[in-house]
């Protein structure tokens, strides 16, 4: 090693010490760290205060293990709460993680995998047996024939309308109380939606995703959808069918080199920030 150098020796991580002796002018000089174990518990300190009205705050989240050494290379999940304060974003300083760093509404649902036309069910996609059809006669006067001027051909001629589908489809779903609306990925024709007997919206005909805001009970719910589609239009319904609300979650972000961040806009004077490790 030269003499201005510095030891650098990469080794495999372990559990243990490392311990270093040198020897310099006929003098020893001994050094050691220790490393860490797995993450047992989080430090939350706050790096940089709020100067006037309006600034942020941030805190910076440490992760040691039961002998309280610190960890580089932990990565757990920390969840984040935060009491006299607003929670603004959060951050670890990894380019390579694609999480969120502010809030994104979560949606919790419940789907619907059939519904029910009168003693028949129609699993997703659906499918409808019940038609109705009916034949338009037309007559009308062909041009002249060649050789037969003055006299008129007259020809009969069928043209069959595109049979009906009439559908009531109805389905139950129950514990859906503070649910906030249903959702279909695609109804493919002039559909009505009633919930518990209420109409609680209309497609437009267009063959695309729509959601109606409405209110559930606690107890069983109706859904009821009808409508009337053509042969060879979409199916009344098809792809998914879903009753659902957006859900607040826990703010979280994972350590990346043991290390992460909370910005956080103060509401008073007293702010407390709260931090803990939680499994995926």
């Amino acid at each position: 090693m030269g003499k201005y150098d510095l030891p650098q020796f990469e080794l495999d991580y372990e559990v243990g010490k490392i311990s270093v002796k040198g020897i310099k002018d006929g003098k020893e000089y001994y050094d050691e760290i220790k490393t860490a174990k797995k993450t047992a518990k989080l430090s939350c300190k706050k790096i940089y205060d709020a100067e006037k009205d309006g600034d942020l705050q941030i805190y910076e989240i440490a992760g040691y293990d039961k002998d309280g050494v610190f960890n580089p290379v932990a990565s757990d999940n920390v969840e984040i709460s935060v009491k006299g304060a607003k929670i603004v974003g959060v951050g670890n300083g990894d380019p390579a993680y694609y999480g969120y760093e502010q809030k994104k509404p979560v949606e919790k649902a419940v789907y619907i995998n059939q519904f029910n036309n009168q003693n028949e069910i129609y699993f997703m996609p659906l499918k409808a047996e019940n038609r109705l059809s009916f034949r338009r006669e037309e007559t009308f006067i062909e041009e002249k024939c060649e050789d037969f001027e003055d006299d008129y051909r007259y020809v009969e001629k069928f043209s069959y309308a595109r049979p009906l589908y009439t559908l009531t489809l109805t389905s139950k779903v129950s514990n859906v109380k503070d649910y906030e609306y249903i959702e279909f990925e695609r109804l493919g024709s002039l559909a009505k939606i009633y919930v518990n007997g209420k109409l609680v919206g209309q497609s437009d005909g267009q063959v695309r995703p729509y959601r109606f805001y409405c209110k559930f009970k606690n107890v069983e719910n109706e859904i009821k959808v009808e409508s009337s589609v053509k042969e060879g239009d979409s199916p009344a319904i098809s792809g998914y069918a879903k009753i659902g609300k957006n859900v607040e979650e826990p703010w979280r972000i994972p350590l990346h080199y043991g290390l992460a961040r909370v910005f956080v806009k103060p509401e008073s004077d007293n702010v407390e920030v709260k931090v803990k490790i939680v499994k995926d």
